[in-house]
């Protein structure tokens, strides 16, 4: 973000349309990629996003600058997403145990693979990677998944990870806690992102879906820019970071600030 939150939220305020509308614009990054993460759909994390959007900025006034800006946000949206209705991805979402079956099915297809063009194999990779670590996401409760990706993808501290999702710090470290164990199957004893010595990596996954005949997923990516770390308003990003927190990250579609500005005539032009 190029421009603190606060003295733009001061000014949107106050009155000023053109620091709103630069306020919503620097948050619709990080709340779209939460809502992502959190309901494992582009199109549920569009609505999603949007509806946090609008409270944001129904409640600006509201806020009174006791913690950082994107953490009152953070604290709105976690509400919004732990109410939401359930997702397609959660739906259909696997336990852990299948899902390491189907990695171990991966590596079994791979034993002979060749290696990949490396362009070819960065930008597969990729996507194998955000299809992995979503998948995983969705075998978590809501509770745990939340906790997960404020921790491990956005750098929370237990202390600000507790207020954001309002609970004592001890019970955000316990829903972390289980998050982990749940997930140890697949990244402990496979995940070579975590451990080298591991034996899955992305691009050997890359090659078995395209010997199963599986499409790979195609995400939105930013055209250009500086891309938004909304990290960096909460803290460092700890071991699980570098597998989750996938570059580029993906960036809201156009057509989430068209909704908000028709939700919102009044206030963003």
């Amino acid at each position: 973000m190029t421009e603190p939150l606060e003295p733009l939220a001061e000014r949107a305020v106050a009155g000023d349309r053109g620091a709103l509308e630069a306020l919503c614009r620097a948050l619709q990054g990080p709340i779209y990629r939460l809502a992502q993460r959190m309901l494992g759909h582009p199109d549920d994390a569009e609505d999603c996003a949007q509806e946090i959007l609008v409270v944001v900025v129904t409640h600006l006034a509201q806020y009174r600058g006791e913690a950082r800006l994107l953490t009152w946000v953070y604290t709105i949206a976690t509400r919004h997403l732990l109410r939401a209705r359930a997702a397609r991805a959660e739906l259909r979402a696997m336990p852990i145990d299948d899902l390491a079956q189907a990695i171990d099915s991966g590596l079994a297809l791979t034993r002979d693979a060749v290696g990949l063009a490396e362009g070819e194999a960065r930008v597969l990779a990729r996507d194998v990677q955000r299809t992995c670590t979503q998948a995983m996401l969705m075998c978590l409760t809501r509770d745990e998944r939340i906790a997960l990706v404020l921790a491990e993808l956005l750098g929370a501290t237990d202390a600000v990870g507790a207020e954001i999702c309002e609970i004592a710090p001890d019970a955000f470290r316990q829903r972390l806690a289980r998050a982990r164990a749940k997930l140890r199957p697949v990244l402990e004893e496979r995940c070579g992102l975590v451990e080298p010595a591991r034996p899955c990596r992305c691009t050997r996954q890359v090659v078995a879906k395209q010997r199963a005949g599986l499409r790979l997923p195609v995400y939105r990516d930013p055209v250009g820019g500086e891309v938004d770390r909304a990290s960096e308003q909460l803290g460092g990003l700890r071991r699980l970071g570098s597998v989750l927190g996938v570059e580029p990250p993906p960036e809201p579609p156009a057509s989430l600030w068209a909704r908000l500005a028709a939700r919102c005539p009044d206030l963003i032009g």
